[in-house]
């Protein structure tokens, strides 16, 4: 199992913002030669809107989960008070977050499939990536601490 002390540490974000610019700019081309042709620019619109929600869900999540981890690692009350007042606010925001997101796919009737399917594909697609990557990127005798 994976020591405490080291799920606290700071995780490298850079694989998986450049995995998520990567998703935003293949949805957007593909989207954007479809649009070229049929001449209907909105599931471009939609496709960045769900992008952009889906990326902000997923951030939410990754601080409710250091979060919780912090939360955990902590012995002394008053440390554990404010741990515990943070994993509350991450906890919140990622709700409202997923209220958003439900209340947006509820509306989204005039979004075309494509675009929503490539709008939610942030949730495969840059943990994939971005975990793929980041994880070729950890020393040989630092990964083998991230085996359960």
């Amino acid at each position: 199992m994976v020591p405490i002390e080291h799920l606290t540490e700071r995780v490298h974000l850079k694989p998986f913002a450049w995995a998520a610019a990567a998703w935003l700019v293949f949805g957007f081309t593909v989207l954007s030669f479809s649009a070229r042709t049929g001449g209907d620019w909105a599931p471009v619109g939609w496709f960045t809107l769900f992008w952009a929600l889906g990326l902000a869900n997923l951030f939410f999540l990754l601080k409710l989960v250091a979060s919780l981890f912090n939360f955990v690692s902590k012995n002394v009350d008053f440390e554990r008070s404010q741990a515990q007042k943070s994993l509350g606010f991450w906890f919140v925001a990622k709700l409202c977050g997923l209220a958003v997101m439900v209340g947006v796919l509820l509306k989204s009737k005039p979004a075309s499939l494509q675009a929503v399917i490539f709008g939610l594909g942030v949730f495969v697609v840059v943990p994939l990536l971005g975990g793929a990557w980041w994880s070729r990127r950890l020393p040989a005798d630092e990964s083998r601490q991230y085996v359960c």
